[in-house]
């Protein structure tokens, strides 16, 4: 025991709610564990004219009369139902047993505030628990939010919760002031921890929900084997009223041949669940609740918690959204648990094979104990106790992924919690993430969220179509315009894009627009990595406010997107057939190398269509300067890029090359569309189009004319989807003669100045005004593809 320590608690003891009681519990189980002496904070609000005045101010949130209207509505169907109040009394008997059983370290009864504000200077530290404590309703206790506590003691929120994606104004001083006031702030979703920054600037860290914490083993010791129905059955945790998902269920039902066990009424009363399920319990308290799940075949819920338990016990279960999507959705927590695990188990449109999808656990559990072993740390931390915290070689030196591996995709930066990553070029020009050993706490969710490691699921069968736009499109477009087309039917719906331009100092950047106009600098090749800094939070703000976005990017930036948001309705990724990615440092210093002999670069065109779609001619464009194009100087970038010479070495061995991708669509180019039927040959581009999901599929069936045979247009067309290119001999020597001599050195070396280059530019300048190159490369890129 540590006897200088007495932490108080500010937990939910008494609300009849299974995963309330159970995270309580959970977490007096890890005090318990640590030697820790603690007392529940058994206080009351007083019943006064005061508090209820003080507390009229509640009616501006929303929340508080969604709350307000489902407990009259709770109170109703007791009066109406009289059934439902008998069985309901049944249920909260169970509750109340369990609750005087597992709960008795308790203070003596505080009945008012000002005897709570005196009673805690007896504690070492006070605590918050988890659950939706923070909810903007229940601020004006001055409970949950630690504002009767005095400064000078230790105040800690372990794994708390503010239940929705952001706080009203008129609340956000009030919040801001009681956050300032608690020395340790731990999240359980990051929504609360985006909240928790715009207000403070504190990067506060998201861990596990106390149940979570718990092992299998551990709650197998606490929760005795008991198995209610003898039968293999389907376990229905259902909170909202959603009537279609209760028909979904009864659909799975009939197709696997197992009963339905289900809870019904439990926030309110809903008379269509009177003939819902095949058996309908109440004499269900946690306990029960967690043998429930423990023995369920299949496990289908709304519920945090149900998902919680579901994963603790190895269950195949799916996750139906209780709550719409938009800026007040609390579906966050469910989304941050997910992407932590590596595994998306929300509904999305056919339950049977959704749900009987595997689920590697191996995996699930090794990603579960080092998040253990963060949270762990976090509570010992936070308390000032540090003895026996465990420590790995890898904790102690940490590793994202192999060097080799690595993409430069910038997930682990854009999600680690204390901004300790940022993304620097290295020696050779490539995007890498850096490590602030100062700022860094090894949680490891850099290492959990990179794709490299454990790539998010692919989804399929793939189908694929070929897609022409106008003439007008097309000559602005790499290919045959499908972006643009579904860009502007995107903006139209009031969404927003998301795509590579470059800036005025020609750096590449992905940015975000909604304007028609603002389209064209995103439309066109660029030979070079992009920087996706703070994409992946703008993108997930967008979407939480309620808005579309539809996303365009590499295989390995289009994985880690899937990986930062999960599977959003309103998120449309488009990734790229991939040659590879060439060096960001290797082109800043050619741009240079061009400024200084010419004049300043104002864009580059890779893939410019003005001698034909087949034509590799580079054009680089000068605020004053003649353009240049068919010389050495326009072309030596893409040459060094289609020698593999500048290519990332991840490129080699690409994790992202297949048929089926984690991505809705992928976008190639059709080279011999003449070999398809419907499909012009006319030499301006044509698109080759690779749905995944069912929402791809929507969008093309929508769009496209022309369905094609995957395996054809893969074969002819799109190698590089599923092929990655080679490494180049002499690689090694050209990076070293970068790294040592710099770029220009590069230019006589690798790009010599001889007759016969001279000779083929002049050809190829003549062949470029009399109309033959058009011609010239059709063929070559047939003979080439064939």
């Amino acid at each position: 025991m540590h006897k200088d320590k007495l932490v108080g608690l500010c937990i939910v003891h008494r609300n009849h709610n299974y995963g309330s009681i159970l995270q309580s519990y959970a977490t007096i189980a890890e005090l318990e564990a640590l030697g820790i002496d603690y007392e529940i904070i058994n206080y009351s609000h007083p019943k006064s004219i005061k508090f209820y005045i003080r507390a009229l101010g509640r009616l501006r949130s929303k929340d508080t009369l969604y709350s307000k209207m489902r407990s009259f509505k709770r109170k109703m169907g007791k009066k109406l139902h009289p059934d439902y109040a008998r069985n309901d009394s049944v249920r909260a008997r169970k509750f109340d047993d369990f609750i005087s059983t597992r709960f008795s370290n308790y203070s003596k009864p505080l009945h008012s505030y000002e005897e709570l504000c005196r009673y805690s200077r007896k504690y070492s530290d006070v605590l918050v628990g988890s659950d939706q404590l923070w909810l903007p309703s229940g601020m004006d206790t001055n409970f949950y939010n630690l504002m009767f506590v005095p400064d000078e003691i230790n105040k800690i929120a372990y794994a708390a919760s503010f239940g929705v994606s952001d706080i009203p104004n008129f609340q956000k001083e009030k919040t801001k002031e009681y956050l300032e006031r608690i020395q340790f702030i731990s999240l359980r979703e990051e929504s609360g921890q985006r909240i928790v920054n715009a207000l403070t600037g504190r990067f506060a860290p998201v861990i596990l929900d106390p149940t979570m914490v718990l092992t299998k083993e551990q709650w197998d010791s606490k929760i005795e084997y008991h198995r209610i129905v003898e039968d293999d059955y389907i376990f229905c945790y259902f909170l909202g009223k959603n009537a279609d998902q209760r028909k979904e269920v009864v659909k799975l039902s009939h197709e696997t041949g197992f009963k339905t066990v289900v809870l019904r009424h439990l926030d309110e009363y809903i008379a269509d669940d009177e003939k819902f399920g095949d058996i309908a319990l109440y004499d269900v308290g946690p306990s029960e609740f967690v043998n429930l799940i423990r023995y369920a075949k299949y496990v289908c819920t709304d519920s945090f918690h149900g998902s919680v338990f579901s994963i603790i016990y190895h269950k195949q279960f799916i996750s139906f959204n209780r709550y719409k999507e938009g800026a007040n959705s609390r579906n966050s927590r469910l989304d941050t648990l997910f992407a932590n695990i590596g595994v998306s188990r929300k509904y999305r449109s056919d339950l049977l094979s959704e749900i009987e999808k595997k689920i590697e656990w191996g995996e699930v559990d090794k990603r579960l104990e080092e998040l253990r072993l963060s949270s762990e740390t976090y509570i010992k931390e936070a308390l000032g106790i540090f003895d026996n915290v465990p420590q790995t070689i890898e904790e102690r030196n940490p590793i994202i992924c192999n060097e080799s591996e690595c993409t430069g995709c910038s997930i682990c930066s854009e999600s680690c919690n204390y901004q300790a990553i940022s993304m620097q070029l290295d020696s050779c020009g490539f995007l890498r993430p850096v490590i602030n050993r100062n700022l860094c706490v090894e949680c490891g969710c850099c290492s959990r969220m990179c794709p490299v490691n454990s790539a998010p699921e692919t989804y399929g069968p793939t189908t694929a179509y070929a897609f022409q736009e106008d003439d007008s499109v097309r000559l602005t477009s790499t290919s045959g315009g499908f972006f643009h087309a579904l860009a502007m039917k995107t903006i139209a719906e009031g969404g927003v894009v998301c795509g590579a331009a470059f800036d005025n100092d020609m750096i590449l950047r992905h940015v975000i627009v909604d304007k028609e106009e603002q389209l064209e600098p995103l439309q066109r090749s660029k030979y070079v990595q992009s920087s996706v800094e703070g994409v992946y939070r703008e993108i997930e703000t967008i979407l939480e406010n309620g808005r579309k976005v539809l996303f365009v990017g590499l295989g390995c930036q289009a994985a880690a997107l899937r990986k930062y948001i999960g599977d959003h309705p309103s998120l449309i990724i488009i990734d790229l057939v991939c040659y590879g990615v060439p060096s960001s440092g290797l082109f800043n210093d050619w741009i240079k190398y061009l400024e200084a002999k010419y004049d300043k670069v104002q864009d580059v065109r890779f893939r410019d269509k003005s001698y034909g779609y087949a034509s590799p001619n580079v054009k680089v464009m000068f605020h004053s300067a003649k353009p240049i194009e068919n010389c050495r100087d326009s072309t030596m970038f893409s040459h060094l890029f289609f020698r593999h010479l500048s290519v990332r070495e991840s490129c080699f061995n690409c994790h992202f090359k297949s048929i089926d991708r984690t991505s809705d669509i992928t976008l190639g180019d059709l080279w011999l569309s003449g070999d398809y039927k419907n499909v012009k040959d006319d030499n301006l581009g044509t698109t080759a189009v690779f749905a995944h999901t069912l929402k791809g599929k929507e969008i093309c069936r929508m769009l496209c004319k022309t369905e094609i045979e995957v395996s054809t247009v893969i074969s002819k067309d799109s190698r590089k989807m599923v092929e990655c290119i080679r490494p180049a001999k002499g690689a090694s020597g050209f990076w070293k003669k970068y790294q040592e001599d710099g770029f220009v050195s590069l230019v006589d070396t690798y790009e010599k100045k001889t007759m016969s280059a001279t000779a083929k530019r002049i050809v190829r300048g003549c062949m470029n005004k009399t109309g033959l190159t058009k011609m010239y490369y059709k063929r070559k890129k047939r003979k080439n593809l064939g």
